[in-house]
């Protein structure tokens, strides 16, 4: 991909670095922010769906977008739909979240991945190591994430 690698942080975490100026945007301050997350995954794609942020205002795991590459990889490089990523507290009351749903702290998604079940996605997902997942009867998405149990 055109202007994307990946860097070691000083956490010892993997981080997509851009020097692509189309992927990159400026804040209210002025500074530089990235939104591309990652080779396939931008933050744009982690927003509440019906009430978007302002992207400076949540973060998303690390953990979470590197497993969702390595799940990507892992199947065959299909492209991931991400149907719910980062929740605010209200939202996720509003959407039945649970009150401690990893997806208010950035650390979860609810995936889909057209031509594929849940539950096929789920054998994969469970191979790539996230934390938790699970499928929902009569849904067609499956929630991972990597936040402590």
């Amino acid at each position: 991909e055109r202007g994307i690698s990946p860097q070691m942080t000083e956490h010892g975490d993997m981080r997509w670095i851009s020097d692509d100026p189309d992927l990159w945007r400026k804040n209210s301050y002025g500074e530089e922010i990235r939104n591309q997350l990652s080779p396939h995954f931008n933050k744009k794609e982690f927003n509440q769906k019906s009430e978007p942020l302002d992207s400076t205002t949540f973060d998303v795991s690390p953990e979470l977008v590197n497993r969702l590459e390595t799940l990507r990889t892992l199947i065959g490089n299909k492209p991931i739909i991400i149907t719910s990523g980062y929740r605010s507290p209200q939202y996720n009351r509003r959407v039945g979240g649970v009150s401690k749903s990893k997806h208010i702290l950035g650390e979860a998604a609810d995936i889909m991945v057209n031509g594929m079940t849940s539950t096929q996605l789920e054998e994969y997902a469970k191979k790539v190591g996230f934390a938790f997942t699970q499928t929902y009867k009569n849904k067609p998405h499956l929630h991972v994430d990597v936040g402590k149990r």
